[in-house]
């Protein structure tokens, strides 16, 4: 699927049902529209270690996107599925060039870690 990212919008796809799921038939043109930042928060939220992620957007381009994504503990099985998060992300807009970061906080506030990363996408 062809993305631009030129605003605070994208075109998001979700996953598709068979037709004899659904009770009405998508035309090709129906697309779900979703905020960037918003999109990467619904993904990561699917991790349920990760706590909050940060978006930060570079001023130079659009298309360059900061992810900071903070754990309490460090584990390398959540950073698996982190990383799986991450190239669903970048496999959905593949238009964007990614930075992604994991920080584990270690049952330190947040505030002594992390100042001005950049727009809320998760907050749990």
């Amino acid at each position: 699927m062809a993305c631009m990212i030129n605003s605070d919008f994208e075109t998001v796809s979700f996953p598709s049902f068979p037709p004899e799921q659904m009770l009405w038939k998508p035309s090709t043109m129906t697309k779900q529209i979703m905020r960037v930042a918003d999109f990467i928060g619904l993904e990561m939220s699917l991790v349920p270690e990760v706590e909050t992620v940060f978006l930060h957007r570079s001023e130079e381009s659009a298309k360059d996107m900061r992810v900071l994504v903070v754990v309490n503990a460090r584990d390398p099985k959540v950073r698996t599925e982190i990383y799986k998060r991450e190239q669903a992300i970048m496999d959905e807009l593949s238009a964007a060039d990614f930075d992604f970061h994991i920080i584990a906080r270690e049952n330190r506030p947040l505030g002594e870690i992390v100042t001005d990363a950049g727009e809320v996408a998760l907050k749990r």
